[in-house]
C-alpha cells in the first residue's frame, strides 16, 4: 500500500461530525405492522386485491398465505404473498424508496416457485409445469415519495440496455401516505385507515417519542374510528412492532443524511470511506452500505482494505 493511500485513510479515522445519537435497534426478526395487519384476517387481504386490481372477489374466496418471510430489513419482515385462484399476490411495504425493489421481488417469486417445483414436479419431465400468475405490489410511506405511484422494472438494473432480452420484471410501487391515492383509499377502508394510523403515528412520535408517544397514537385512532377492532385486539404487538419501525425509519434517514453531509453527494470519496467505516461498526451489510452510498460492493471491500491496512479499528 501506498504511503498515499496511507494517509489517506488515517485522515478519515481522525475526522468526526457530531450529529444526532442513532437510536438502538433491536435485530430480532419480527413482522412489520402492515404485513401483521394483512396477514391476521383474509378480509382485509381480498379487500386491498380488489382494490387495485379491480377485481370482484366474495367474503368467501379462499385465499392461500404462503409468505415465506424473505424480505427482512432492518430486522423486520415487511412481505405478505397468498395465491388466490392460481394468481400470487407479492405485497412488500416500504418505509423508503429503493432502487432495488424489482431486483428483490424477483429473486422472492424466484424463491417462491423453486419451492412449488421441488414439492410437486420434476422440471425436467416432458410435461409442462404450471405455475401461480404473479402480481407483485409495494406499499410505500417513504416522506419523500411525491408521486402517487411509480413503476420499477428489473431491466433497469441491468448494465447493457441496448440488447432486448424479452426478459423483463415490473413492480407496481403505490404511495400510501395520507393525501395519495385517494381512489385506491375509497376503495379499501383497510388501507385508508392505516394510512391514517401511519400519519398519527408520525405526529405523536415527534411530539412524544417512544412508548407513551405510541399509546396516544393508538387511542387517537380508536377515538378516530381507526382500525378500531385490530387495535383493540393487538394493541402491545402493534405497539412495539410501530415502535421498531419507527427505529428503523430513523435510523435509515440519519444513515442517509450523514452519507449526504459527510460529502458523498459532492464525490468527496474521503467522507464516503469514513461514512462506510461507521455503517461497518454499526454491522450494517455490505449490500445495505452499498446501496446507501450508491457503489457496489467491490468498491465497499476495497475501503474496508485500505481502512484495515491504515491500522484503523472496524469498531469502538
Amino acid at each position: 500500500m501506498t504511503d498515499t493511500k496511507k494517509e489517506h485513510a488515517a485522515d478519515n479515522s481522525i475526522k468526526t461530525v457530531a450529529r444526532k445519537p442513532v437510536p438502538l435497534l433491536n435485530l430480532e426478526y419480527k413482522d412489520s405492522v402492515f404485513r401483521f395487519l394483512i396477514s391476521s384476517d383474509k378480509q382485509h387481504a381480498l379487500s386491498l386485491v380488489n382494490a387495485i386490481t379491480g377485481r370482484n372477489y366474495p367474503p368467501e374466496t379462499e385465499v392461500e398465505y404462503n409468505t415465506i418471510g424473505a424480505m427482512i430489513y432492518m430486522g423486520i419482515r415487511n412481505d405478505v404473498s397468498f395465491i388466490i385462484h392460481d394468481i400470487m399476490y407479492l405485497f412488500e411495504h416500504q418505509s423508503s424508496l429503493n432502487p432495488n425493489m424489482s431486483l428483490r421481488e424477483f429473486l422472492y417469486f424466484a424463491r417462491k416457485v423453486n419451492t412449488i417445483v421441488e414439492r410437486n414436479q420434476n422440471l425436467y419431465r416432458n410435461v409442462r409445469i404450471m405455475i401461480p400468475t404473479p402480481q407483485c405490489f409495494v406499499f410505500c410511506n417513504a416522506k419523500d415519495m411525491k408521486t402517487d405511484s411509480e413503476e420499477l422494472h428489473l431491466s433497469d438494473s441491468y448494465r447493457d440496455k441496448s440488447i432486448y432480452t424479452g426478459c423483463e420484471w415490473t413492480v407496481h410501487v403505490l404511495n400510501i401516505n395520507r393525501g395519495h391515492n385517494k381512489e385506491l383509499m375509497d376503495a379499501c377502508s383497510i388501507l385508508r385507515e392505516y394510512s391514517e394510523f401511519v400519519a398519527i403515528s408520525r405526529e405523536w412520535q415527534k411530539k412524544e417519542a417512544g412508548v407513551t408517544g405510541m399509546d396516544h397514537a393508538i387511542d387517537e385512532c380508536i377515538e378516530k374510528g381507526i382500525l378500531v377492532k385490530f387495535l383493540r385486539e393487538h394493541r402491545l404487538e402493534v405497539r412495539d412492532m410501530s415502535l421498531d419501525e419507527f427505529n428503523v425509519e430513523e435510523y435509515t434517514e440519519l444513515i442517509r443524511e450523514d452519507s449526504f453531509n459527510e460529502g458523498k453527494a459532492e464525490g468527496d470519496l474521503e467522507r464516503a470511506i469514513k461514512t462506510a467505516k461507521k455503517m461497518i461498526t454499526r454491522g450494517d451489510s455490505l449490500d445495505y452500505i452499498a446501496d446507501t452510498l450508491e457503489v457496489n460492493i467491490d468498491q465497499i471491500k476495497e475501503w474496508i482494505s485500505i481502512i484495515s491496512e491504515a491500522g484503523t479499528p472496524l469498531s469502538n
